[in-house]
């Protein structure tokens, strides 16, 4: 780069024409030619760090031009910094922010009035401003069934029988509750022992791991069935479809000479007729296979009759 006449200017320092011996315009052409390899290097860097950005899908770097700063300026354009956003809506809010009440749908199991003391005479009361407060209640619930005994005239002693749906000294939902703490949260079993002597329950570690591993037969025996009965009528409907292809390929060229169409439409009657045996029959036989958590589901039947009771 040259500055003034006969001198030259390299990284901002002048050379004089003097002092430029052979050795020295070697260095300088050196010079020259390092500036120019980290000018092309830094392009290399931008474009790799863009196609980096592009592959991992990251935004654009911004492409700022070149130019004087504004920000010591009094009288130049604010930043983007001090604009002020304007709002999206005309009330001051973004798309999508309203909320709605959801105070009308909850079902309210505790009121608290919160009447004042010491009012002036003359007051008069305007009913009350409701303040909703959602919390979650866990504890546990026993249950004493008090089993009637009765001594017969014949000194037999008989004892009123439990409910069907009590089987064991642990409830349906804390079962429930335990099976989906360890299966579906993931809780291991010596954490769901200590969770469950906080709440209140007395059991044992033992006792929990039978409550995980034991009682579930009718979980195997309905998926046995299921599989048994899926396997057997896909094989079924298998060997009924190639069945039928050739039956009525059969007839159709037993009569394709005299009774063409008539035979074509008895053979769809004879179809139709076998299709609706058998939805029947499958149908009857979900309707007779015994119902699984049918504990749970009258429990829910009960919390729902009183939903709408509410």
């Amino acid at each position: 780069m040259e500055g003034k006449p006969g001198t030259r200017t390299v990284c901002g320092i002048e050379i004089p024409a003097e002092q430029r011996t052979p050795l020295v315009e070697a260095l300088l052409r050196v010079i020259e030619q390092l500036q120019s390899t980290v000018q092309q290097q830094q392009r290399r860097i931008e474009q790799l760090e863009d196609e980096v950005r592009r592959l991992k899908g990251l935004p654009e770097k911004p492409k700022r031009k070149p130019g004087p700063s504004s920000l010591n300026d009094p009288s130049g354009p604010p930043s983007a910094a001090g604009e002020k956003k304007k709002p999206n809506t005309s009330d001051g809010k973004r798309p999508g922010s309203a909320k709605r009440s959801k105070t009308p749908l909850l079902v309210i199991h505790d009121d608290v009035p919160l009447p004042l003391d010491g009012l002036p005479d003359g007051t008069k009361f305007l009913g009350y401003q409701d303040f909703t407060v959602q919390d979650l209640k866990v504890e546990p619930h026993n249950t004493r069934y008090r089993r009637c005994r009765y001594q017969l005239p014949d000194g037999t002693i008989v004892t009123a029988p439990l409910p069907k749906d009590v089987t064991s000294h642990f409830g349906p939902t804390l079962r429930q509750y335990t099976l989906y703490q360890h299966f579906h949260n993931h809780v291991t079993q010596p954490l769901l022992y200590e969770e469950l002597c906080e709440l209140g329950i007395d059991i044992s570690v033992g006792q929990v791991n039978r409550l995980l591993t034991e009682g579930h037969d009718a979980f195997h025996e309905e998926k046995d069935r299921l599989l048994g009965v899926l396997f057997l009528g896909l094989a079924a409907m298998m060997l009924a479809t190639m069945a039928l292809i050739a039956l009525t390929a059969l007839v159709a060229i037993a009569f394709w000479d005299t009774y063409r169409w008539q035979s074509l439409a008895g053979i769809t009657a004879v179809y139709a007729i076998a299709a609706l045996i058998c939805a029947i029959k499958a149908r009857s036989g979900l309707h007779s296979s015994p119902m699984v958590f049918e504990a749970t589901l009258a429990e829910f039947e009960k919390d729902r009759e009183i939903f709408r009771k509410q």
